[in-house]
């Protein structure tokens, strides 16, 4: 899920039924999710909604290239604005993974716009209490995971914070990742609840998770300093991080394994 999609030319792209299929289905359904998102009267019905469009945009991009940047807005501001309402996890689950898709394959991609000299506009002040929402509910649901710890599916809340905040210049990420956010940071990476639970293996990716996230922010130094005054740097040093091993096996290539480098 890392940067843009092969180019396809536009007559494939065209010739494409499929593309053109599942682009269709998703530009009909989105007005049905408008009219669920608040998931309060039909959450079994938003649940099917949200894992459609999640389909009919992987779909999209398995079969031709980036759509318009006007219908990535559209389908944006919808996904984003359903996550900071209440919604069941997978419900949840379902809109996380379509708004990462999103960001993470129909939008350029930050480090090859940051290699071409290329910065990130910095955000209006709407944008940024919306984005403040929005990190604040994701937030909020990554806590949670790891407080049910009976379930052993990983959710993917602190991954699409990354890939929001990539996208937010850094010296405005301080703007829209603050207050509380910062010692809830703090807990997920130094949680005993983590260490507590028996698939302890799967709830270590959480913590290292968090540790990414704690990276994305304190590239800027308001932002590292936030992360300091929360008691993050403690965290990150405590020896169960700094000594762990973790098994890397990508698929097709040899088992590896290493120190973990946070």
């Amino acid at each position: 899920l890392v940067g843009r999609p092969p180019a396809m030319s536009s007559a494939s792209a065209a010739s494409d039924s499929r593309a053109q299929a599942a682009r269709a289905h998703l530009e009909a359904l989105l007005p049905a999710m408008a009219a669920e998102e608040s998931g309060a009267e039909a959450p079994r019905r938003l649940e099917l909604l949200s894992g459609l469009a999640t389909a009919f945009l992987a779909a999209m991009l398995e079969r031709s290239e980036a759509p318009p940047l006007a219908f990535v807005r559209r389908v944006y501001g919808l996904l984003s604005g359903a996550l900071v309402r209440p919604l069941s996890r997978e419900s949840r689950r379902n809109l996380e993974e379509a708004l990462l898709l999103l960001l993470q394959r129909m939008l350029p991609d930050p480090a090859l716009e940051a290699a071409q000299g290329l910065q990130p506009s910095f955000l209006e002040a709407q944008d940024l209490q919306e984005l403040s929402q929005l990190l604040t509910s994701l937030m909020a649901a990554a806590v949670a995971e790891v407080e049910m710890f009976e379930e052993t599916r990983q959710g993917v809340a602190l991954p699409l914070m990354c890939a929001l905040l990539t996208r937010v210049p850094a010296k405005q990420r301080s703007q829209v990742f603050k207050g509380r956010l910062w010692q809830q940071l703090t807990e997920l990476i130094g949680s005993d609840r983590i260490e507590q639970d028996q698939n302890r293996a799967d709830r270590g990716v959480q913590r290292y998770q968090s540790a990414a996230l704690a990276a994305v922010l304190c590239q800027a130094p308001e932002a590292a300093s936030a992360f300091f005054e929360a008691a993050g740097f403690s965290a990150i040093l405590r020896s169960e991080m700094l000594g762990c091993r973790m098994r890397l096996a990508p698929a097709g290539l040899h088992a590896l394994d290493t120190t973990h480098p946070a």
